[in-house]
């Protein structure tokens, strides 16, 4: 017998168990009070009520503070439309709550990526100047970086890789290699544009491998 949650398997057993066994068995697949929030959160969302989704998700996390989908689903919501500071300070504490195990997943990485991109462009130069600066040196790879930053604060991800491609391609060494890790976490960040994704770790790979 195998049990599945939203279409993952989560728990089984093989043979017979006493009623009471089994009882235990369904109980454990139940949804606790979190979780009741976070499903209701993820309704609400689908139904255009974000503000009504933030809430269940807040409701959620004060819950259960170690549950991870909560957090990062909230620091989603947050990072999709961070007009104030507030929201960029929200999602932070958000991403920094969830679980060592949960830190090394492919999701909170791109959320963090976005944030820190968010973070950052809010201190850059605008793109003009930076552009300018470019012109001027093609070399200039701080001025590329800070370029890719901001792409990735208006998710535009294609631009933003070109230029940290770009770094990789001149200097792998610079900033501590971090046109490369930078890319990585530009694919989960971008795990919804597959072919962009694939067309640019070929060209990371070729460029690593010249």
């Amino acid at each position: 017998m195998v049990a599945f949650v939203d279409g993952q398997p989560v728990d089984s057993f093989v043979g017979v168990l006493p009623m009471q066994e089994l009882r235990q068995f369904v109980g454990r697949l139940l949804p606790d009070p979190a979780e009741i929030e976070r499903r209701k959160a993820l309704r609400l969302l689908a139904g255009g009520d974000k503000d009504g989704a933030a809430t269940a998700l807040r409701a959620a996390i004060a819950l259960d503070p170690e549950r991870d989908a909560a957090r990062m689903d909230l620091a989603q919501m947050l990072l999709a439309e961070p007009a104030q500071s507030t929201r960029l300070g929200e999602a932070a504490d958000c991403l920094a709550g969830v679980s060592a195990a949960g830190k090394l997943t492919p999701h909170w990485n791109a959320l963090n990526t976005q944030l820190l991109s968010l973070q950052r462009a809010a201190e850059l130069p605008s793109i003009e100047i930076l552009q300018a600066r470019l012109g001027a040196d093609p070399a200039d790879l701080q001025a590329r970086l800070d370029l890719a930053n901001l792409h990735l604060a208006r998710h535009e991800i294609g631009p933003a890789l070109e230029h940290l491609l770009a770094i990789v391609e001149r200097d792998r060494a610079f900033g501590g290699d971090i046109g490369r890790r930078t890319m990585l976490s530009v694919f989960d960040l971008a795990a919804d544009q597959p072919e962009l994704v694939s067309s640019f770790r070929r060209r990371l790979s070729a460029a690593l491998n010249r």
